[in-house]
């Protein structure tokens, strides 16, 4: 059989250096490629995201813990291979999801990865679905104006507490 697609990589300024905190500063790309990686455990969430929403999220996760919310924060690390395995297998534990991206929420990579979820999951879910991303909107060209459209810590805390009864 023919070799599989490369893998795409995409470096955003400033991310880089969160994602070396997170593995390890040697080489940071030492991550498998194609395999997702659990950034934080949980059991009543999976909170998936990438890039700097993954440092948002595992913020959320700290945040949502005092609640008693137990969110698993999930990073797919790369998209393409897409690790369908470790998603499903995430929310297979925890029964709900909320993924994040710094996108708007139609036809990305979060509405993607819901469906993947939708296909494979759906009967672990016992909850909706949630994505959480930019609106399907015109983003601004002032840059405090498209950084207010992106989802924060508390909307993200937000997110999850709505989903999981909590106010």
């Amino acid at each position: 059989p023919p070799p599989p697609p490369p893998p795409l990589f995409q470096a955003v300024d400033g991310i880089l250096d969160f994602h070396c905190s997170l593995v390890g500063s040697e080489m940071c790309i030492r991550d498998r490629l194609g395999e997702a990686r659990i950034r934080r455990a949980g059991r009543h969430v999976t909170i998936v995201a990438w890039h700097d929403m993954l440092r948002r999220s595992l913020a959320a996760a700290d945040l949502l813990a005092t609640d008693g919310i137990d969110a698993e924060v999930l990073d797919p690390v790369t998209v393409s291979p897409l690790d369908t395995d470790t998603l499903v297998a995430s929310v297979s534990r925890t029964g709900a999801c909320v993924v994040v991206e710094e996108a708007p929420v139609s036809g990305g990579l979060g509405a993607e990865i819901g469906a993947v979820l939708m296909e494979q999951a759906f009967g672990w879910l016992d909850r909706p679905l949630v994505r959480l991303g930019i609106p399907d909107s015109p983003i601004p060209m002032a840059e405090h104006l498209a950084q207010a459209l992106v989802p924060s810590v508390d909307d993200i805390v937000s997110a999850v507490r709505s989903l999981m009864g909590h106010r």
